[in-house]
């Protein structure tokens, strides 16, 4: 049977998406910094197709699991072809995140980024693996009983949890631009520049070790590349055979091309095993946020008796699946046989069955154009039975722009232009007339859907956060950029939200319906001045009231999000490149004087320098 015309177009522009960035990395543009640069993802077709996936819907059906290349493992070899109904893959939301802020890493708040995570490099996540190992050699068990109230184990096990979910979520392209900064400080700062007789004998082995998580220091690379200079009776510090600098065709030609071949063969199941060994050797067996990473980590590889023995170790801890994990996740344990259906089971209206209501509305958020801190809704009446009454859903999704905002001097106060020709007429300055992006929390998305707001007195709201990376929930608490001031505004009388940790925090609010809500967020002096989650929020259910003294009907939950489907469109189709920074294409890079093939002008002057000493060239090279 034909797919749906609508699937096949999508299709098509994964495909289309995919040869640019293929054709893109051929051309020779480089990163300033390597194969990736702040988030962009540049990575192999068929890896780039599969994150593009969720945006297929349902009807795609069709999918190759994990790594083709050389690999051994159930989990990682076998290509198949899986209904979604059957076996719905959790994992396809995380293919494509570059993962270079990661969540839960500890840090100072001066190093995290807008998105709260801190920006964690490979050498950190090499250190993690170095220092368990150096734990197991000297027979020293690392004691996890107390990582909850012992402020050093907790440390150590945020960081072997950030060390999964850098191995699930970042590709091999990410792992090679480490190696790649390595060897152009070698150039820059060693004066130990590569020849083309030793891109297979060096490069290709250091890419090697570095996709599997031992990349070598600048120290480290240029003692070993002396040592084999000099066993082979070479001048240590100087190329041969070559005049031009190796690091244009290492990144534009070479390591793609490695990167496809058999260098990078079985990388990736090589670092799922180190993921999954550390977690062994120092995890804790009642840690649900690092048991849910390291039991994905097993599906990855196939070893299902592992999951099922780590889901044996919560369940026996008496910690509910229903309350720990996505939906998505708990299908695929349960496919794969790894724990029993009655497990999954939950009674209908409980708050284990509403929490996974709330979790697959969050699903959507991707589809409408928010990839990370993705967010579900239910909007709550509790009933005599001790039950609860849905009385509206939703999820946090993209909505319709908000206008220029500025000083205006005719009334000398700072107010939002319904134009840029309004706030041009206003004299605001041209980096100021454009139109501000904005979003939709889901807990907004659910107010609007009532007949009257006066319902909402007495009500609760639930709220579901999916972990950007993995398979867990994530602390859930409503934001105080609109969504909680509006919620005590209009007499929600209590919020309840995943804590991340397999459990419901209850938060009870006091009713203040005199409460200003945009004074106390985007219209006053605070740190949320101007901001355009909360002025969203406040414009939104402005538009609400008037429409219940317009007599008119509220909007449904889908009419909401199609409102902002514009914009969703647009989001969508810079993902997954654009999810933690730039994304292609890249503008090129600037010709230095040393390569082979420029102009004739270069050429004499790189004739110019021969016969120079290190020295000399030093000098020139700092004069410019």
């Amino acid at each position: 049977m034909q797919p749906p015309a609508e699937v096949q177009l999508r299709r098509h522009a994964v495909q289309s998406q995919s040869a640019m960035l293929s054709s893109h990395l051929h051309r020779g543009a480089k990163p300033k910094s390597g194969l990736v640069r702040r988030g962009a993802l540049v990575s192999r077709g068929p890896r780039l197709t599969e994150a593009l996936l969720p945006q297929l819907g349902s009807d795609a059906v069709s999918f190759q699991s994990g790594s083709s290349r050389g690999s051994s493992s159930r989990g990682l070899c076998q290509q198949a072809t899986l209904q979604n109904e059957v076996c719905p893959q959790w994992r396809e939301v995380n293919h494509g995140l570059c993962a270079i802020e990661i969540e839960g890493w500890p840090a100072s708040k001066t190093r995290r980024r807008c998105s709260g995570h801190p920006n964690v490099k490979n050498h950190e996540l090499q250190q993690v693996v170095s220092e368990v190992r150096a734990t197991v050699r000297e027979g020293r068990a690392p004691d996890t009983a107390h990582a909850e109230t012992d402020t050093e184990s907790g440390d150590r096990l945020a960081r072997v949890r950030g060390l999964m979910r850098g191995i699930l979520a970042r590709p091999d392209a990410q792992f090679a631009n480490e190696l790649v900064g390595v060897l152009g400080s070698m150039e820059r700062n060693s004066m130990c520049e590569l020849a083309e007789e030793e891109f297979d004998s060096f490069a290709a082995k250091l890419l090697r070790r570095a996709l599997r998580m031992d990349c070598p220091t600048q120290e480290e690379a240029v003692a070993e590349l002396r040592a084999i200079r000099r066993s082979q009776g070479r001048d240590e510090s100087t190329p041969c055979g070559t005049r031009a600098s190796p690091m244009s065709r290492l990144t534009t030609e070479l390591f793609p091309a490695w990167l496809d071949g058999e260098v990078a063969a079985g990388a990736l199941e090589d670092r799922l095993r180190i993921g999954m060994e550390c977690w062994e050797q120092a995890g804790c067996p009642t840690d649900i946020d690092g048991v849910g990473l390291y039991a994905a980590i097993c599906l990855e590889l196939g070893e299902l008796q592992r999951v099922r023995k780590a889901m044996e170790n919560l369940l026996d801890a008496e910690i509910d699946l229903r309350l720990s994990f996505q939906p998505l996740f708990l299908d695929c344990l349960s496919c794969e046989g790894c724990v029993d259906e009655r497990h999954l089971r939950s009674v209908e209206g409980s708050l284990p069955d509403l929490v996974q209501r709330a979790a697959r509305l969050a699903q959507r958020c991707p589809a409408a154009g928010v990839t990370l801190r993705r967010h579900g809704a239910l909007l709550l009446r509790p009933t005599a039975t001790g039950g609860f009454e849905i009385l509206s859903e939703g999820f946090n999704h993209a909505a319709r722009p908000l206008g220029p905002r500025g000083l205006d001097p005719s009334f000398g106060v700072d107010r939002t232009f319904a134009s840029a020709e309004e706030a041009a007429t206003a004299g605001l300055p041209l980096k100021l007339r454009k139109l501000r992006p904005a979003q939709r929390h889901a807990e907004i998305h659910c107010l609007l859907q009532l007949p009257r707001l006066e319902q909402a007195v007495g009500t609760e709201m639930l709220v579901v956060e999916l972990a950007d990376i993995g398979p867990g929930l994530r602390w859930a608490e409503p934001c105080s950029r609109g969504c909680m001031q509006l919620l005590i505004r209009h007499g929600v009388a209590a919020a309840r939200f995943t804590d991340g940790q397999g459990g419901l925090h209850e938060q009870r609010l006091r009713y203040k319906p005199e409460l200003d809500v945009p004074a106390a967020s985007y219209a006053g002096t605070g740190r949320l001045r101007g901001d355009m989650i909360s002025e969203r929020a406040c414009t939104d259910l402005d538009e609400k009231l008037q429409r219940e003294v317009d007599r008119r009907l509220p909007k449904t939950l889908e009419e909401i999000v199609q409102s902002g489907a514009v914009e969703a469109a647009a989001l969508r189709a810079r993902a997954p490149l654009a999810l933690r920074g730039r994304c292609l294409p890249l503008p090129r890079r600037k010709r230095r004087a040393c390569d082979v093939d420029e102009a004739p002008q270069l050429v004499a002057c790189r004739d110019g320098l021969e016969g120079k000493s290190l020295a000399e060239l030093s000098v020139l090279r700092r004069a410019g």
